[in-house]
C-alpha cells in the first residue's frame, strides 16, 4: 500500500572560509574588540568603549566547494515542498 506523501524540509550545510585584513583605527588595540560582525561582506568591530569601525569584508579568494555540502539533515515539515519531481 502506497502512503501518502510526505513533506521534509532538508538542511543543507556548507562552509567557506577566507582572510580579510583590517587595520584597526589609531588607539585600538585587538585588545579593545568587544565583538565582530559579519553579513555580505560588510563588517563591524564593535570596542569595548561602544563605539565600532566599519570595514568591507570582501574577498576574491573565499574557498568554498558547494559540489559536496558539509552536511545534510531533514525534519519532518507541513509545508508543501514547491518544484520536486519524483522519481518513481
Amino acid at each position: 500500500m502506497k502512503k501518502d506523501n510526505a513533506n521534509i524540509t532538508l538542511n543543507i550545510n556548507y562552509t567557506t572560509y577566507g582572510n580579510v585584513n583590517v587595520t584597526l583605527p589609531d588607539g585600538y588595540t585587538e585588545d579593545n574588540i568587544s565583538s565582530i560582525f559579519i553579513k555580505w561582506a560588510r563588517g563591524t568591530i564593535t570596542f569595548d568603549d561602544q563605539t565600532w569601525f566599519e570595514f568591507d569584508a570582501e574577498n576574491d579568494e573565499w574557498e568554498t566547494d558547494f559540489k559536496y555540502p558539509d552536511s545534510i539533515d531533514w525534519e519532518l515539515t507541513d509545508n508543501p515542498i514547491q518544484n520536486l519531481k519524483s522519481h518513481e
